[in-house]
């Protein structure tokens, strides 16, 4: 059996928040001047009996119930119209009171709002336009950046092409040499002192000097000479005392009457800039100091004429103009013109060598050589070979004469090389 009562008890409550007993919450409004002034209510129902119990309502229908305490001892039919009532009540019989309100803001009149709307917009476009010009800027500078690095990158490929060319080009006019030339029947009796210095101990560097001499050695022995007969002196061991053991007590000592002797030379040279004698710079010479530290032409000339052999063969990488390459001075001075620079060689001794008087003797970076040994050992070689296949000492300087002058002129300098003695005699 169902019990009605207690369910329509239980819509009290719903009624009751239905209507809305106690509402509080802020009201915003502006006014003419464009004032913004927010205000905080709470509203609750009036309670004025004293006898009534809280939560109930004022009742528009019934007010003794408020005052008369027999308004609850009739029962049920006063309260029942209470609550059919109370939405009406609600209406008419609510306080509502400010629980607190702000301070005024200005916020401007309704067209100053306006206004400012359509300023905020404006401004709202320009800025989106002007992002819109930025990026299409971007764009723009983007693919013309592109186009600039793709025109350098093409103009860079064709650079590197064209020096690509040019380098293979000159590899080709200049091919390495070869390491094990062919060999000449050996003669026994032949005997060759070389000497190479690149790094000095008080000067400075003579490029490539020591590689020149180590290349000097096996084409010394493919022209025939033993091995046990090439004595080679490079940087350190190459100071003058050295030298002079070889020069002047070993060769004569050990050399015969048929023997050929051959005495290369590549380093540095130096004028005596008060007389301009040429002298030779060993390892530990010293160009302020030519006379005690150095060797004359004119004495290595004459050591060699005086062998008891039957001929000297002198090949020099070196000059002897002060002016640079493998030429030193002593610093502060310049040379005087090379004063023993003899058009007829000594006595038994025959020389090819790599420069005029006031010429520079340069290098060949891209074989790590000096240009005059270069050619010296191409020539040797086979290049300079006559029809007959014979390398002779004139044969070998017109080879590397012509190709050391066409060399040393697309460095925009002059470098002659130079025959003085016996331009018939045969190498091999």
């Amino acid at each position: 059996m169902s019990r009605p009562a207690p369910r329509a008890l239980a819509l009290i409550p719903l009624l009751l928040a239905a209507g809305g007993c106690t509402l509080a919450g802020p009201r915003t409004a502006v006014d003419q001047d464009g004032y913004q002034q927010t205000t905080y209510y709470e509203c609750d129902w009036k309670q004025d009996g004293r006898w009534l119990h809280p939560g109930v309502p004022n009742s528009p229908i019934l007010p003794a119930t408020r005052v008369n305490p027999l308004g609850f001892v009739v029962g049920v039919v006063p309260f029942m119209f209470d609550v059919a009532f109370s939405p009406i009540a609600f209406s008419f019989d609510r306080n509502c009171w400010v629980t607190g309100q702000s301070d005024r803001v200005y916020v401007g009149t309704p067209e100053v709002q306006r206004q400012q709307k359509l300023a905020q917009e404006k401004a709202d476009r320009e800025a989106q336009a002007a992002r819109e010009a930025e990026e299409r800027a971007n764009t723009v500078a983007a693919r013309k950046a592109a186009a600039e690095a793709a025109a350098a990158q093409a103009k860079a490929d064709e650079e590197a092409a064209a020096a690509k060319a040019e380098a293979d080009q000159f590899a080709r006019a200049y091919p390495a040499l070869n390491d094990s030339p062919k060999a000449a029947p050996v003669r026994p009796d032949d005997y060759a002192l070389i000497v190479g210095i690149e790094g000095y101990r008080s000067i400075p560097k003579a490029d490539f000097g020591e590689n020149d001499a180590k290349s000097v050695k096996a084409y010394m022995e493919a022209l025939g000479v033993p091995p046990t007969n090439v004595i080679t002196l490079l940087g350190q061991g190459a100071s003058r005392a050295d030298i002079a053991k070889y020069l002047e007590e070993w060769l004569p000592g050990v050399v015969k009457p048929d023997s050929r002797v051959y005495f290369y030379y590549s380093g540095h040279g130096a004028p005596d800039p008060q007389t301009g004698v040429a002298y030779l710079i060993p390892y530990d010479g010293d160009p302020s100091f030519l006379k005690s530290t150095a060797f004359p032409l004119s004495k290595i000339y004459a050591d060699l004429s005086a062998l008891p052999a039957k001929e000297s063969v002198v090949m020099l990488d070196s000059c002897f103009s002060g002016a640079g390459g493998r030429s030193v001075m002593a610093p502060g001075v310049r040379p005087l013109v090379v004063t023993e620079d003899a058009n007829i060689a000594p006595d038994k001794v025959d020389i090819l060598s790599a420069s005029g008087a006031r010429e520079i003797a340069g290098g060949l970076d891209l074989r790590q050589h000096g240009l005059f040994t270069y050619f010296v050992l191409r020539g040797l070689a086979g290049e300079a070979a006559d029809k007959d296949g014979h390398v002779t000492l004139g044969g070998l300087e017109n080879f590397v004469r012509d190709h050391v002058k066409e060399t040393a002129r697309r460095s925009n300098r002059d470098q002659t090389p130079r025959l003085l003695g016996d331009a018939g005699l045969q190498l091999y």
